[in-house]
């Protein structure tokens, strides 16, 4: 056990060390776990958990965004030949540049978990999403709108056949949960976002979303009885595109009374070759919240002055409570 205890632990931090690197949509990714697969509906440490995720970037330069996403996945308590069953939902709204670029989607997944061992379950996972992206073209200038000065009522000569299009989109997913002795636990999987190659196009041609892969790593290590240790990483391919982002830090523990639990954490994290960033969160109860700022440090810092942006996370995390069974209570003679 001991050598597949050193095993693990070696995995977790050599899958954050082999991977070129590129932005990513959100630093805190391990709140946004249906984005990183599917399959995370059903590993979750209690019955059910839902959260949102907020970002706000680049607000320094014209090309600023702001992102959201909310999320709830919940497991079904009956069992399926031995396996359990769990189901979820999420919804994200991204908003970018002067012609207010935008993608909305609502996706819904489904997953199978089944035990192999007392310290591992795998579980499999889809999802299917419907997505629409549209912009204002109203709000872009166009050169014919240039002559001895800038004219904004005259016609741009601009043709756009469509301003909104929708897409289905399709993900699966595997990951691998290992518990060990209460102490030491985590994720690693994959998932394969697009690969129906959804046609997102406003001109009206041949267009597809190229499929991601992305591979990811959370692990979650007990170092003390107040103190643990947390490493994240992701890695994302895309066609020519991909980005690596690793985090690690401590979680504190202030209170463990049952009821009264109180915690916190603290990271450094690293999207390689693009930014910085410090995590803190708050654990209280069955609440955590979060805060993360991004600095920038790419070529891109001569317009952001190293200014990336705020993140926001929140996350709840519950068992359902189950009402008594109505009983016939016979009297005491």
């Amino acid at each position: 056990m001991a050598k597949i205890q050193h095993f693990i632990i070696l995995l977790f931090i050599s899958l954050g060390t082999w991977c070129p690197a590129q932005d990513v949509h959100y630093s805190q990714y391990s709140f946004a776990p249906s984005l990183l697969s599917p399959a995370l509906s059903s590993n979750i440490p209690s019955e059910f958990q839902g959260g949102a995720i907020y970002r706000s970037q680049w607000a320094s330069v014209p090309v600023n965004y702001s992102s959201f996403m909310g999320y709830f996945d919940k497991k079904v308590l009956k069992s399926f030949a031995g396996n359990a069953l769990a189901y979820g939902v999420h919804f994200q709204y991204d908003k970018a540049g002067d012609a207010g670029m935008s993608l909305m989607k609502v996706q819904f997944n489904g997953a199978i978990s089944r035990p192999i061992n007392p310290f591992l379950s795998l579980s499999l996972g889809f999802g299917a999403g419907y997505g629409s992206r549209q912009f204002s073209p109203e709000k872009l200038s166009f050169g014919s709108q240039f002559t001895d000065q800038y004219r904004p009522n005259t016609t741009s000569g601009e043709i756009f056949k469509e301003t909104n299009v929708g897409f289905l989109d399709l993900t699966t997913g595997l990951d691998a949960h290992i518990q060990i002795k209460n102490k030491h636990h985590g994720n690693i999987g994959f998932s394969w976002s697009h690969f129906n190659q959804p046609k997102v196009s406003f001109l009206g041609s041949d267009v597809s979303l190229s499929p991601s892969l992305q591979l990811y790593a959370l692990g979650h290590l007990y170092l003390s009885e107040k103190t643990d240790a947390l490493i994240n990483t992701i890695y994302r391919h895309q066609e020519a595109y991909n980005e690596t982002v690793i985090s690690s830090g401590l979680k504190y523990y202030l209170n463990k009374e049952i009821n009264r639990n109180l915690a916190v954490s603290f990271l450094a994290g690293i999207r390689l070759g693009d930014a910085f960033f410090p995590e803190f969160h708050v654990y209280y109860k069955n609440w955590t919240g979060g805060l993360s700022y991004d600095v920038n440090h790419s070529d891109f810092k001569v317009a952001t002055a190293g200014k990336g942006g705020p993140e926001f996370s929140i996350r709840y995390i519950a068992n359902q409570i189950t009402p008594p069974k109505k009983v016939k209570i016979c009297p005491i003679f």
